[in-house]
C-alpha cells in the first residue's frame, strides 16, 4: 500500500548489470553509466551529460545525516496525493437494467422464494400475460433474456435482446378513437345496436362468462370483426380501471362505448415497457464506454416513463432511469450534474419508502461516491468560488467530509437495518431469507472499510482503525479465514496498524495472512508475495521507528526486511518474470532498505533495476517511472561522481510530477527539495539562486499541506537556510535556522541527527556573522549528540570537531583551536 503498484505486465529483457558492470573507470563504464538518464532525456540533450561529468567534484555532503534510519523524516511516509480511493478500494457505480412483468412475481424471483407450482403465482402469471397481450408479453420476455445475459456480463447478447424488445414495444397502434368508430360500427351493422345480441353471439350464450384475452381475439375474428381484435381488447380491459383484470365483461363493453375525449386519448399513450426497455439499452451503452448515447437513451426513457406512469417521476422505474443518468455523467466526468440527479432520487426515495429502502442506500452511496470522485480524480479549483461570491479554501478536504457524511448515513443506517433483523432472529419472529444476515454482513463490512479508507487519506488513522477492525469482525462471522476477501482486510487493517505505529499489531495480523494464503495457495504465488512485501515494509517501518535509539535493533529489522522483499522478489520473478512492474516495485522498496541501511551499491542496483523496467513499461513520463527517477536521483546525490546525474533525474522527477499532480502536490514539493539540494552541493552562484527558488516552493507547499507544525516543514526551514547561507547572505539564513532548529526540538529528541544537523549549521552562521560564543554553544552540542549517536572517529563527529576549532582560532584561543 505504500507504494503504487501496477498490474502485471511483460516488457522486453533489459537488464541493468549489462550497463553497469564490466570495462576500466574511464572507458567501457563511461557510457553505461549515463544510459539510464539517457533512457529519460530527449534525444537533444544526449552528449550534453558527457560534458558535464567532467565537473568531478568531492564536496561533503552536508545532508549525509539524512541517510540515517529514524534520523529524519520518514522516507516512506504515504502523502498518497495521486493514489486514488476510487481505485484503491476497487469503488464502481454501474447501470442497473430492469425486468418487465408482474410486480409481485418478480419481487418473490430476486428474493429466491419463488415456486413456480404455486397456485397463486400461476394465476398471476396467467392474469398477466392477458392483460398485456401477445407483442407487449412478447417484448417482456425478450427484455427479460437481456437482463439475464446483461447480469452474466455478456453485454452485445443483451443489447441484441433489448432491440428485440424495443421493437416489439414500438410497434404502431391503431389511434382509440378510430378503433372505438369501427366498433360501433361493427355493432351497428351486424347486430343492430343491440348490445344484448351482440355478447350474447361473444360469449356463445353464457351471459354471464367473462371472457380471456385469447378467447375474446379468437371469437371476435370469428364474427368477422374488421378492425383489430388485440387493441379492442386492450382498451376494453383499461376502462375497467386499476391496470386492468385480463378479462372482458358485458359491463366494460358499454362503459368502453360510452368513453369520450380525455379518456380516449389516454388510451393512445405509449408503453411504459419501451420506457423501461430504453433504459436497458442505455445501461449497456454505459457498459461499452459510450455514456453519451447512453445518456440519450436514459433521457429518451425518462420522458415516456413520464407521460405514461401516473405516478411521474414517483414511479420506482423514474427513479432508476435517473439513477443511471447520474452514472451516465460520472462517466462522463460531469460529477456536478450527477450529483444533481441522486440528490432528487435520494429524496423521491426517502419520502416514498423511507429511509432504510434498499434503493435509498444506493442513492447514498452514488452521493458519496460522487464526492470521492471530485477530490480525488478532477481539477475542482472552480469549487472554490461560491454562489455567495465567498471562496472555499480548501474544497479537497470539504468533498471528504461530504463524502463521509454520505457513506456514514449509509453505515448508519445499515446497521439499523442489522440491528432490527438481529431482533427478528433472535426473537424468533418470522423466518429470515437464507444468507440474508451474512449478506448484510458483508455490506457492513464493505461500507466500514470504505469510511476506513477516507480517514487513512486524510491521516486520521486513530479513526480508521476501529472501522477496520468492525470491517474484520463482520467477515471473520462469515468467512473462512483463507477467504481472498478476509486476507484482503487483513492485509489493510495491518497496514493502517503499521503507519499508527502499533507495529506489534501488524506484525500479527501479517501473519495470520501469511499462514492462511500459504495454506490456501502453497508456497509461491502472487498473492503471497504481496503478503511477504508488506511484511517486509512493516519490518522496514519498525527499523526507521523502534531503531532511532538502538543502532543493533535497526540493523536487525533492516536485515528481515531485506530477507523478506528478497524473497518477494524472487516469488514475483519465477511467476511474472523480471521486466514486470511489480517486481519493479519490489525492487524500488529493496532499495529504499539498502540506503536507509547505509549499503549504497546494493540499493543503487535495486534503483537502477527498478527504474530501467519502469521506463521499458511505462515510458518516460509516467508517475511509476518518476518515483524511481526521484528514488535514484536522491542515492546519486549521495555519490560525488554521479552528481550531474543526480541532478538529471531529478528534474525529470519534478517535471513529471508537476504536470499530473499539479503545483501543491507533496510529492513534486519533495522533488523540489530533493533537486535544490543537490544543486546547493555545485559551486556556481547561478546554482545556489536557482536551489533557493526550488527550496522555497517546497516550503511553501509543506506549509499549506501540512501546515507548520511537521518534520518536512522543518527540513525545508534547514535548508533554505542553507540556501541562504551559500548565497552569502547570513542574517537570512540565521532566521531560518532559528526556525527549523525551534520545530525540530518540538518535534523529535533534542539529540537527534536532525536537531544536531540543523545545531551545526546554525554554528557556522553565527561564526560567519562573529557571533563566536553563541556559535560554539550551538557547535558543542552538535558535537555532543553526534559523538553519542556516531562515536569518535565518524566523520560528522569531525566536522563538528573542526568548526569549534575554528571558532576557538577566531576567538584567538589558538591552543584550544589545536
Amino acid at each position: 500500500r505504500s507504494s503504487q503498484r501496477s498490474s502485471p505486465r511483460s516488457s522486453p529483457r533489459f537488464t541493468a548489470r549489462s550497463l553497469f558492470s564490466g570495462g576500466s573507470r574511464r572507458t567501457a563504464r563511461r557510457p553505461a553509466r549515463v544510459k539510464i538518464i539517457q533512457e529519460l532525456k530527449p534525444p537533444a540533450e544526449k552528449g550534453r551529460l558527457a560534458r558535464l561529468r567532467a565537473k568531478f567534484q568531492q564536496e561533503k555532503n552536508e545532508e549525509d545525516d539524512l541517510l540515517k534510519v529514524g534520523q529524519d523524516e520518514d522516507e516512506e511516509e504515504e502523502d498518497e496525493d495521486w493514489k486514488d480511493i476510487v481505485d484503491e478500494l476497487c469503488l464502481t457505480v454501474e447501470p442497473q437494467v430492469e425486468e418487465l412483468g408482474d410486480q409481485v412475481i418478480l419481487q418473490l424471483k430476486k428474493a429466491g422464494t419463488i415456486k413456480i407450482d404455486d397456485e397463486d403465482v400461476v394465476q398471476r402469471f396467467k392474469r398477466h400475460k392477458s392483460r398485456q397481450g401477445k407483442i407487449v408479453f412478447e417484448a417482456e420476455n425478450a427484455n427479460n433474456v437481456g437482463v439475464e445475459y446483461f447480469s452474466f456480463g455478456d453485454v452485445n447478447g443483451a443489447v441484441a435482446y433489448f432491440k428485440k424488445a424495443l421493437e416489439l414495444c414500438s410497434k404502431e397502434i391503431k389511434p382509440a378513437a378510430t378503433e372505438l368508430s369501427e366498433f360501433k360500427e361493427f355493432i351497428m351493422k351486424q347486430y343492430f345496436g343491440d348490445m344484448q345480441a351482440f355478447y350474447t353471439a361473444l360469449s356463445d350464450g353464457e351471459w354471464r362468462l367473462a371472457l380471456g384475452r385469447r378467447r375474446f381475439v379468437t371469437v371476435m375474428k370469428g364474427l368477422n370483426y374488421p378492425g383489430d381484435a388485440e387493441r379492442l381488447f386492450s382498451m376494453l380491459d383499461a376502462v375497467s380501471g386499476g391496470g386492468g383484470d385480463g378479462k372482458v365483461t358485458m359491463i366494460e363493453v358499454e362503459k368502453l362505448l360510452r368513453t369520450k375525449g380525455l379518456d380516449l386519448n389516454h388510451m393512445d399513450n405509449e408503453l411504459v415497457q419501451r420506457g423501461v426497455v430504453l433504459n436497458n439499452i442505455g445501461a449497456c451503452h454505459i457498459q461499452h464506454d459510450d455514456p453519451t448515447v447512453g445518456l440519450q437513451k436514459l433521457r429518451e426513457s425518462l420522458r415516456v416513463i413520464r407521460r405514461n406512469s401516473e405516478q411521474g417521476e414517483d414511479d420506482p422505474l423514474a427513479q432508476r432511469v435517473m439513477s443511471n443518468i447520474a452514472v451516465a455523467y460520472i462517466r462522463m466526468g460531469d460529477v456536478d450534474c450527477a450529483l444533481n440527479f441522486t440528490a432528487r432520487v435520494l429524496a423521491r426515495r426517502e419520502t416514498l419508502n423511507g429511509i432504510l429502502e434498499p434503493d435509498a442506500l444506493n442513492a447514498l452511496y452514488l452521493s458519496g461516491y460522487c464526492f470521492l470522485v471530485k477530490a480525488n480524480r478532477f481539477d475542482i479549483m472552480y469549487d472554490r468560488k461560491r454562489m455567495d461570491k465567498r471562496t472555499q479554501e480548501n474544497p479537497v478536504e470539504v468533498n471528504y467530509s461530504l463524502a463521509l457524511c454520505a457513506f456514514k448515513e449509509r453505515l448508519r443506517r445499515q446497521q439499523e437495518i442489522f440491528d432490527n433483523l438481529k431482533e427478528k432472529e433472535d426473537n424468533e419472529d418470522g423466518a429470515l431469507l437464507p444468507g440474508e444476515m451474512e449478506q448484510l454482513r458483508l455490506d457492513l463490512a464493505r461500507s466500514h472499510e470504505i469510511v476506513a479508507e477516507i480517514h487513512d487519506k486524510r491521516r486520521q488513522l486513530d479513526r480508521a482503525l476501529p472501522h477496520l477492525q468492525s470491517a474484520v469482525d463482520h467477515k471473520e462471522a462469515v468467512l473462512g479465514e483463507s477467504d481472498p476477501e478476509l486476507l484482503s482486510t487483513w492485509n489493510t487493517l495491518a497496514s493502517v496498524s503499521m503507519r499508527a505505529g502499533r507495529f506489534e499489531d501488524a506484525l500479527d495480523l501479517m501473519e495470520k495472512a501469511i499462514a492462511a494464503t500459504t495454506e490456501l495457495f502453497g508456497d509461491s504465488s502472487l498473492t503471497l508475495a504481496t503478503e511477504m512485501f508488506h511484511l517486509g515494509l512493516i519490518y522496514f517501518r519498525m527499523a526507521a521507528e523502534l531503531g532511532r535509539d538502538d543502532r543493533g535493533l535497526a540493523s536487525n529489522y533492516f536485515d528481515l526486511a531485506i530477507e523478506k522483499l528478497i524473497q518477494t522478489k524472487d516469488m514475483q520473478v519465477d511467476i511474472l518474470g523480471e521486466e514486470d512492474a511489480d517486481v519493479a516495485t519490489t525492487a524500488q522498496l529493496l532499495g529504499s532498505v539498502y540506503l536507509a541501511a547505509n549499503n549504497k551499491r546494493e540499493a543503487r542496483r535495486n534503483f537502477e533495476r527498478a527504474l530501467l523496467v519502469r521506463v521499458e513499461i511505462f515510458g518516460r513520463s509516467d508517475l511509476n517511472t518518476a518515483s524511481s527517477a526521484q528514488a535514484l536521483g536522491t542515492l546519486y546525490a549521495r555519490m560525488p561522481r554521479r552528481l550531474e546525474e543526480a541532478i538529471q533525474l531529478l528534474r525529470k522527477a519534478m517535471l513529471v510530477r508537476e504536470k499530473f499532480l499539479g503545483k501543491e502536490s507533496l510529492y513534486l514539493a519533495e522533488s523540489l527539495h530533493e533537486l535544490g539540494s543537490v544543486l546547493l552541493l555545485r559551486r556556481h552562484r547561478k546554482d545556489h539562486e536557482t536551489a533557493l527558488q526550488y527550496l522555497s516552493k517546497a516550503a511553501k507547499i509543506r506549509e499549506q499541506r501540512l501546515g507548520k507544525e511537521s518534520l518536512k516543514y522543518a527540513a525545508s526551514m534547514h535548508q533554505v537556510g542553507q540556501a541562504h547561507t551559500h548565497l552569502g547572505l547570513y542574517s537570512e539564513a540565521r532566521l531560518y535556522l532559528q526556525a527549523a532548529l525551534a520545530l525540530r526540538e518540538r518535534l523529535t529528541p533534542k539529540k537527534s541527527a536532525q536537531v544536531s544537523m540543523t545545531r551545526f549549521a546554525l554554528g557556522v552562521v553565527l561564526l560567519k556573522l562573529n557571533e563566536t560564543s553563541a556559535a560554539m554553544k550551538q557547535l558543542r552540542l552538535a558535537y555532543t549528540a553526534r559523538e553519542a549517536m556516531y562515536g569518535q572517529e565518524h566523520a560528522q563527529s569531525a566536522n563538528c570537531l573542526h568548526h569549534i576549532g575554528m571558532a576557538h582560532f577566531q576567538d584567538d584561543q589558538s591552543e584550544a583551536a589545536l
